[in-house]
């Protein structure tokens, strides 16, 4: 037993440290841990042996347990280092896994702002190509409204001139009225003169050649009171369709000029639209400034990208509010054109019905005074002689119906005078007057003829100036009728503009889209 125990310990000994060994390769970390172990054993075991050479046979079973009791502090021991040093490995390699993790995570984060900031930097420059477009546009729309300016502007100079036309015609008018007040007054100075011949003539006993110049000259005068009468209601109806005319000229004048107003108006919120995105341009500069920094200063971004969201949508609104506004004011300056060539026309033809109509009654007068001739009046005196009227009776009542003659001459004043004329005596030395009468009447005759005929010139000279006037003032209408083709032009400058329009709101559309997406 002795042997045994005392050959046991090496055995145990060299079966330790190749275990310790093995512990030590399978667990580098703790190298002096398994050193102490290791150490701890041999010193217990050189100490077993020793008591064990020294001891007697009779502590055999006191040798047994001590090496018992040592072997199993040393297993306690090893069992210890190994659980700490797995859990030492376990610990690392969870840290291990969260560093790797961790990093793993970091790297996509990297990749992922690389990747936002690309797209970022590709939204800002499709956002600068299209705020370019969006420049292009305005401009184009600019030129198009200085275009209608233009236009206006010659509508403008067209409707001066034809006021002018106008104003021109209706002194011309007015002359023509004067000519034929004068016309009528020499002629009623005439018919006053002849009168009073006639009754120089019936005083010298010449009662019947009075009564038939006296009749001859009440036709006469009628027929020239009804062409005057035919002519001041021709005249007062020219003057009432001058003045018409006048006032839709004007009604023009103020609608040209109101258009005038929102011209300008609409190139004043042009200017805004212009400011505006000019500011577009500026806060477009201050986001690219802002994508270099877009890790810091997100929010700010978004803040400003909303603001400009809603200047776009104003900047839209008033774009289309604008555009109906145009488009109304076209149609009614359209319509109003339409109605003011149509009335013009109108008129025109009632003027040219009215200058035919003076024409008849200067052809009729004419031919009035034609039919009064020196033959007639020979015709007449021999008439005359033949039936030898008296002058004795009422002179006085004579001159009285002549007065009433000269204030035009009414049915009843011609009754008595024809009652009186009968009424009166034949006069026995009519003979002697009758011939001296005749060369009176023919001078006095064929001097008036000359000056009717002088007066009817006149009044053919202003009738054709007259004509001339209508004349020019249907050209002036007809240009003013010829601005329906610029009327379709600018319809369609309109039309084209409205296109614009809309591209130009497609493109606010695209870019407010544009910067939600940056947003």
């Amino acid at each position: 037993n002795v042997l045994e125990a005392a050959d046991a310990p090496p055995l145990n000994t060299s079966h330790q440290p190749s275990q310790t060994a093995t512990d030590e390769d399978r667990h580098p970390f703790l190298p002096g841990l398994k050193l102490h172990s290791s150490t701890m054993t041999s010193v217990k075991q050189r100490n077993k042996i020793n008591s064990d050479r020294s001891s007697s046979a009779s502590h055999d079973d006191v040798a047994k347990k001590s090496w018992k009791g040592s072997k199993g502090g040393s297993g306690w021991c090893s069992v210890v280092g190994k659980v700490l040093t797995f859990l030492f490995f376990l610990a690392l390699s969870g840290a291990a896994g969260m560093f790797g993790w961790y990093m793993h995570n970091l790297s996509e984060q990297i990749n992922h702002l690389n990747r936002r900031h690309e797209e970022t930097s590709l939204q800002s420059n499709e956002l600068a190509t299209k705020v370019k477009g969006v420049l292009v546009q305005v401009d184009s729309f600019k030129v198009t409204i200085n275009r209608f300016d233009i236009m206006l502007h010659d509508t403008q100079h067209e409707l001066k001139e034809t006021i002018k036309a106008l104003t021109k015609g209706e002194h011309e008018t007015n002359r023509i009225g004067e000519t034929l007040q004068k016309l009528q007054n020499e002629i009623l100075r005439d018919l006053s003169d002849g009168i009073q011949d006639v009754k120089d003539a019936r005083e010298r006993d010449f009662i019947s050649l009075e009564k038939t110049v006296e009749e001859r000259l009440i036709e006469l005068t009628k027929s020239i009171h009804d062409n005057i009468a035919v002519f001041t209601e021709v005249q007062g109806k020219c003057q009432n369709d001058i003045d018409e005319i006048k006032s839709k000229i004007t009604s023009l004048k103020t609608t040209v000029e109101i258009k005038g107003q929102e011209i300008t108006s609409l190139t004043q919120k042009y200017a805004d639209l212009k400011n505006t995105l000019y500011s577009q341009q500026i806060t477009h500069g201050i986001l690219q400034q802002s994508v270099s920094e877009i890790q810091v200063s997100v929010a700010a971004a978004s803040e400003e990208i909303q603001d400009r969201t809603k200047d776009l949508q104003k900047i839209k609104n008033s774009i289309n509010e604008q555009e109906q506004i145009m488009l109304s004011k076209n149609n009614d300056i359209s319509v109003n054109l339409e109605k003011n060539s149509e009335s013009f026309e109108a008129k025109l033809t009632v003027i040219e019905e009215n200058i035919m109509a003076l024409n008849t009654a200067a052809t009729h007068l004419s031919e009035k005074i034609e039919y009064i001739d020196a033959s007639s009046v020979e015709r007449t005196m021999r008439s005359v002689a033949e039936t030898q009227v008296s002058l004795t009776g009422d002179i006085k009542v004579l001159k009285a119906n002549l007065n009433d003659l000269q204030s035009l001459m009414t049915d009843k004043s011609l009754n008595d005078l024809q009652r009186e004329i009968k009424v009166e005596t034949k006069n026995e030395n009519l003979a002697a007057v009758l011939q001296s009468v005749e060369e009176i009447i023919q001078t006095e005759v064929e001097g008036k003829f000359s000056l009717m005929e002088t007066s009817m010139d006149k009044l053919n000279s202003s009738i054709s100036e007259a004509k001339v006037d209508l004349q020019m003032l249907r050209t002036a209408v007809d240009n003013l009728l010829s601005y329906s083709p610029k009327i379709e032009t600018s319809e369609n400058e309109l039309a084209s503009l409205k296109i614009s329009m809309n591209e130009l709101i497609l493109n606010v559309n695209k870019l407010s889209d544009s910067i939600d997406s940056i947003k």
